[in-house]
C-alpha cells in the first residue's frame, strides 16, 4: 500500500512538472515581429495578429483578405474603406515610414466621437502614425494622458513620422 502511494506521489510530481514545464513555455511571450493589433473604443480591449493580413481580414469580416502581412498606404486604405462596424481612427506604427508593427485604433462611433486609451501593449513603441480623414489624434509620453516632457503631439492628418521628442516615448493615445 505504501509503494503504491509513493509511486502515485512520484507519477504525480512528474506530472505536475510536465505540466508546469508545458504552461512555462506556452505563457511565454509571444514574438514581436509581426504583431499588430486593434483596439477597439467600444469593448476598450485590444486584440493582437501575427500579420496585417489577419487584422484586415478580422475588421473588415473576410471582406478583405488580400491585405499584405505588413502593412502599406494602399492596405491601410482598403482596411478604412471595408471595415464592418468601426471606423478606423487612426493607425500607430513601431517604425518610422509608417512601417513594421501596427497599433489600430477603431470605433463604431466614427470620428468625432472622442476616445482614449493607455497604449500598454504598444508603450513607448509609436515611430509614426496614420489618421484617417477627419478624423484626429494626440500622443502623449506619459500614461492617462499626461507628460513629463513638453506635452503632446497632435496630427490630424494623413500622418507621418512622429518627431524625435516623442518617437518611441508615446504611453497614452487620444482619438477623435
Amino acid at each position: 500500500m505504501i509503494g503504491k502511494r509513493i509511486a502515485a506521489a512520484a507519477g504525480a510530481t512528474a506530472l505536475a512538472g510536465a505540466l508546469l514545464g508545458g504552461t512555462a513555455t506556452a505563457q511565454a511571450a509571444p514574438a514581436e515581429a509581426g504583431r499588430h493589433c486593434v483596439y477597439s473604443a467600444d469593448t476598450q480591449k485590444t486584440t493582437c495578429y501575427a500579420t496585417f493580413t489577419e487584422l484586415t481580414a478580422s475588421l473588415t469580416g473576410g471582406k478583405v483578405t488580400n491585405a499584405p502581412a505588413q502593412p502599406n498606404t494602399a492596405a491601410v486604405e482598403d482596411l478604412s474603406a471595408n471595415a464592418i462596424g468601426s471606423t478606423v481612427h487612426a493607425i500607430l506604427y513601431q517604425d518610422t515610414n509608417n512601417t513594421g508593427n501596427s497599433f489600430v485604433l477603431v470605433s463604431s462611433a466614427g470620428c468625432g466621437s472622442y476616445h482614449w486609451v493607455n497604449l500598454t501593449a504598444f508603450n513607448d513603441r509609436v515611430s509614426a502614425a496614420w489618421v484617417e480623414n477627419m478624423c484626429g489624434i494626440r500622443i502623449w509620453d506619459g500614461s492617462n494622458l499626461t507628460s513629463d516632457r513638453a506635452g503632446y503631439y497632435e496630427l490630424l492628418s494623413p500622418g507621418g513620422n512622429v518627431p524625435l521628442w516623442i518617437n518611441d516615448k508615446a504611453s497614452s493615445v487620444e482619438f477623435w
